[in-house]
């Protein structure tokens, strides 16, 4: 964001919920060099079909940004690990069916290569995420 200090993206105190937004995408960024990395590493190297290498990677992202996002960019409280887990694993489950639908539709409807599908997938779930996981998830937009 133009003119957005870097040092509100992590702040305890946001002017909006949508202030979380900047954290939110950093953290996603890095997530999803994670996710990226274990899908190539896994179809490329390890030979797995790309739908089960993208679940994997997919999941291994959502935990490091589960863990990150609770901590840095919600500061959230909450020590119902428990509850807040199932929740965050229903959400992220809808965003892997979310996920692997487009890559699917990408891949076997629009001819496009693997990667070039997760990554328009990538956006998607991006939004569904932040959404789900604010409202949701952390409960920010009361």
């Amino acid at each position: 964001m133009p003119g957005y200090p870097i040092d509100r993206a992590f702040s305890h105190q946001p002017v909006s919920c949508l202030d979380h937004l900047p954290g939110f995408l950093v953290i996603g960024i890095l997530a999803t060099l994670l996710d990226m990395s274990l899908l190539y590493l896994l179809t490329e190297i390890a030979g797995l079909w790309y739908l089960i290498a993208a679940g994997i990677s997919y999941t291994s992202g959502g935990i490091f940004s589960y863990i990150l996002n609770k901590e840095l960019t919600f500061h959230n409280p909450s020590r119902s690990y428990v509850r807040q887990g199932l929740v965050f694993l229903a959400i992220s489950a809808a965003g892997l069916v979310l996920n692997t639908g487009v890559i699917w539709l990408g891949v076997e409807v629009s001819g496009l290569h693997y990667l070039m599908a997760k990554a328009g997938a990538t956006a998607i779930a991006f939004f569904w995420n932040f959404f789900a996981q604010s409202t949701i998830t952390f409960r920010v937009w009361r």
